[in-house]
């Protein structure tokens, strides 16, 4: 089923996590791509990886390619936006590779783009944001 298929997107994704500890402070990252089918999809997937890690500063971002378009979502746990991360700031940095725009709030924001082949690149740019931000 399809909700199945997102838990067990999520299980990986969440599995894959990894600590970015920089002089600002430390967050767990979960950057990865998925073949979910839609934004919402998209979107449903990183709140549950981000409710799987749990714990304190978690920040998700996620990719997705619909057909020829492109979807990035990034959420920020509130402790990670009280160390300077934006998800809102992430989105803003990833969407220029894919071709589109888009935007939010410091805990949750989402974009669309039109070149679904440079979502490796949207989410280096955002990984870069995060550096940034707790460098």
């Amino acid at each position: 089923s399809q909700a199945q298929a997102v838990g067990e997107e999520a299980d990986r994704l969440a599995g894959s996590g990894e600590e970015l500890s920089l002089g600002g402070g430390s967050v767990t990252l979960v950057a990865g791509r998925s073949a979910l089918a839609n934004p919402k999809q998209l979107l449903d997937l990183a709140n549950r990886v981000q409710s799987k890690l749990g714990g304190s500063g978690v920040v998700v971002t996620l990719g997705g390619a619909f057909g020829e378009k492109a979807g990035l979502v990034a959420l920020a746990s509130k402790d990670a936006v009280a160390l300077g991360v934006s998800a809102g700031a992430l989105v803003k940095e990833g969407a220029p590779a894919i071709g589109g725009g888009g935007g939010g709030r410091d805990d949750m924001a989402q974009a669309g783009g039109k070149d679904a082949a440079k979502l490796g690149e949207a989410l280096a740019a955002a990984r870069g944001a995060i550096e940034g931000a707790l460098a």
